[in-house]
This record gives C-alpha cells, sequence and structure tokens, in this order.
C-alpha cells in the first residue's frame, strides 16, 4: 500500500485524534477518528476527504457506505468546524468487493444560523489494485451576507491527476447567510403568507406568549429595522406584496 506523500507527512504532523464529537476552534485542522471503528484498517486507506469551513459556520458530517455487507452503513459522523480530514479505505469494485460511499454536510452559519446541505458519492481504488494511486477528494466552503433559498452554491469543480499519481477532485462551494427583507418563510418570496407569519407572531408577543421566530425570521420580519416586530411590519409586507403583485415597484420606505 502506498500513500500519496505529501498527504501522508502532512497527516503525520496534524494533531493526534480527539474524542469523538469534539468541534475545533475556527482555523484548526483535525484528522476525524471513525465510527466504523472496530473494521477499520488503516493499511487499506487509499484516500482521503478534505472539508474546510470558513469562520462561524459549523458541519454535522455523516458518511455512510453501501457494500455487500450492507446499505447505509455508518463510517464517520461527527460535527465540525476549521478543518477536518476523513481517511478512507479502498475497495476493488467486484460485485463482492464495493464500496460505495456516500457523504453528507450539514452546514449551519452566519449571523442568522442559516443552514444548508451538501450531499455527494464517491468510490475509492483498491490499493493493491492501484498502489500508486491516492485519491484526495477536497470540499471548500466560503461565506457571503448575500441571500439564496439554496444556502450552499456550487461554484467551482476541478479534477485533476492520472494514473502514475494520486486524484485529487476538488469542489468549491459559497455558502449564501444573508436574508431576504420581507421573506420570513425563507422561501425566497415575498407574500402574504410571510405578512400573516408576521402577524402571528406579533400576536403572541402581545399577548405575553414566548415568540416562536427563530433569528432569521425576527431579522426578515422587522422590514421598518427599528428592532421591534409589531402590526406595523405585518401591514408594510403586504403593501409590499399587494403593489408587487400589480406589476407595481414596491419600496420598503414607502
Amino acid at each position: 500500500m502506498k500513500f500519496n506523500k505529501t498527504v501522508s507527512l502532512f497527516t503525520a504532523v496534524i494533531t493526534a485524534a480527539m474524542p469523538f464529537g469534539t468541534v475545533l476552534a475556527a482555523g484548526e485542522s483535525e484528522t476525524k477518528l471513525p465510527v466504523y471503528s472496530d473494521n477499520f484498517n488503516k493499511n487499506d486507506v487509499n484516500g482521503t476527504v478534505m472539508i474546510e469551513l470558513p469562520e462561524d459556520v459549523t458541519a454535522h458530517v455523516e458518511i455512510t457506505f453501501d457494500s455487500p455487507e450492507g446499505k447505509g452503513l455508518p463510517y464517520y459522523d461527527c460535527i465540525m468546524d476549521g478543518t477536518g480530514y476523513f481517511d478512507i479505505e479502498g475497495r476493488d469494485t467486484t460485485d463482492d468487493d464495493y464500496r460505495n460511499y456516500n457523504l453528507t454536510i450539514s452546514l449551519t452559519g452566519g449571523e442568522y444560523g442559516k443552514s444548508g446541505e451538501v450531499t455527494d458519492t464517491f468510490t475509492i481504488l483498491d490499493p493493491n489494485d492501484h498502489p500508486d494511486t491516492f485519491t484526495n477528494l477536497e470540499y471548500k466552503f466560503t461565506a457571503d451576507n448575500e441571500f439564496s433559498v439554496n444556502t450552499a452554491e456550487l461554484t467551482k469543480e476541478e479534477n485533476s491527476g492520472g494514473v502514475a499519481g494520486g486524484y485529487t477532485y476538488s469542489k468549491e462551494y459559497a455558502l449564501h447567510l444573508g436574508y431576504l427583507l420581507g421573506d420570513v418563510d425563507g422561501d425566497g418570496k415575498i407574500t402574504g403568507s410571510d405578512a400573516t407569519m408576521a402577524l402571528v407572531e406579533y400576536t403572541r408577543i402581545s399577548s405575553d406568549l414566548d415568540g416562536e421566530f427563530n433569528k432569521y425570521q425576527n431579522a426578515a420580519a422587522d422590514v421598518n429595522k427599528d428592532g421591534i416586530l409589531n402590526g406595523t411590519d405585518a401591514t408594510m409586507i403586504l403593501r409590499y406584496y399587494t403593489i408587487m403583485s400589480s406589476n407595481g415597484n414596491p419600496s420598503w420606505d414607502e
């Protein structure tokens, strides 16, 4: 079994394995521990998944695999921030010796705690069949304060390497963590439903009940930006929607 020298050297100097579920300080990196530990064989590792997160973003990372042993078997399951590395075992691609890996990255971050999800599937070639190859899968995230219904947007995808050396598959994503003023339900549109939600929340608060809005919803509903959610905000959202649905050009300053 031959490892990619650069990856092996880098992995050797990464902080030794920490307890499962540890969340790192922003900017730190760590090689994660598999939950499939009883049957995990370091000698079969022929690939790595690298996940790089921006500040103020955390991720729940799950990797499962389908194989002759079963479907959806748990491989990794952890909460992370900063940069994490996940060693992946290689397998043949025969009917009786294969693994199809399933990756889910559930993201949360930004001032308003927006969430998003990235999924992918991959295979890692067996080291005995391909002793000179090592597969690096990279998932790199940046963040901005723009609004998008789909929080995570794939912005760049590159493949490099070949049979004589290591393969690198790199995907870059932009996380849009902002909010759309007036869009209380986060569906990317301003409708009468948003006005109704704001009014119902105001009714709860004015009746001395606990509000149910999260930070994102409070920011989106406070359209006059006075720091208070009340009937005025609901009325302004409804007026905005009415003008827009009549092919007008609404403004929050009206």
